[in-house]
């Protein structure tokens, strides 16, 4: 039998397609996708600016395991966007940047700087009960608005899920995934106001904010008059419009900042 070489051809594209397939086929991919919701506390006064580097922004883990299936799982998007509705709520006012790198034409309180340590999973083949388990390890770095280290610490997370829940092993590692991030997130809020350096920060920041105040007494008497009196009477000068925006002043309680930091202490049902 004569075999052409257009045949030979054909059968060899053919060959290199399911070679391909079979190669590509053999590799889980998961691109982590899931809803956070919004944490319910009363943010904090202060203007925080966070910095993603690529290698957290763009994780990727790639099982080098021989001896367990090949799988490749992108949670860098999930992550972030995680941290930006934790932080969003948690301060007053959030902005990004590329590094820690203070700046006197857009000065902020704090910088936050997340990294990611160490990734973990287990296949319900290895638990035996049909879950799929995530641990992650996050390090978590917070400095002052001049770029000094306040306070670093490990912040870890864990997820599971059961496989009988989903059609398929890959919506149930993303499931698992979400749990652990909520996990962090949840962690992170009711951890944040107990780490002493960031206490005792807090505290210094709160001196020197009322310092200010009282080194500017005539800020006091215009934040008092603009909330209490009409427009002419906020523009007087005379002692007795002077006397009564103090009286108002001192009549109302501002919150402190060790106040609001006993509210973070919930966060939404996450279900």
């Amino acid at each position: 039998m004569k075999i052409d070489s257009i045949t030979i051809t054909k059968l060899a594209q053919t060959l290199l397609i399911l070679i391909c397939s079979t190669l590509l086929g053999c590799t889980t991919r998961v691109v982590v996708n899931g809803y956070f919701p919004a944490p319910v506390v009363e943010p904090l006064p202060l203007t925080v600016s966070v910095v993603y580097h690529p290698d957290f922004a763009h994780y990727r883990y790639i099982e080098q395991d021989e001896q367990r299936e090949e799988k490749e799982i992108s949670m860098g998007k999930a992550q972030v966007e995680l941290f930006n509705t934790v932080l969003t709520g948690m301060f007053e006012h959030v902005v990004y940047s590329d590094a820690v790198t203070p700046s006197n034409d857009n000065p902020v309180d704090m910088f936050f700087y997340p990294l990611i340590d160490e990734f973990q999973y287990n296949m319900p083949v290895e638990t035996k009960i049909n879950m799929f388990e995530v641990w992650i390890k996050y390090h978590l770095k917070v400095f002052d608005g001049q770029g000094n280290i306040i306070a670093d610490w490990i912040q870890t997370a864990y997820g599971k899920t059961p496989t009988a829940m989903f059609k398929s092993k890959e919506r149930a590692l993303n499931e698992a995934m979400i749990v652990a991030l909520r996990d962090v997130g949840a962690g992170f809020i009711l951890r944040f106001n107990h780490v002493p350096e960031i206490q005792q920060w807090l505290k210094q920041h709160q001196q020197l904010s009322a310092q200010h105040i009282i080194k500017n007494p005539l800020h006091n008497v215009a934040h008092g008059m603009a909330h209490n009196t009409t427009e002419n009477t906020a523009l007087s000068t005379t002692n007795e419009t002077v006397n009564t925006a103090s009286n108002v002043d001192s009549a109302v309680s501002t919150p402190t900042l060790s106040t609001k930091l006993l509210t973070l202490s919930t966060l939404r049902s996450t279900k």
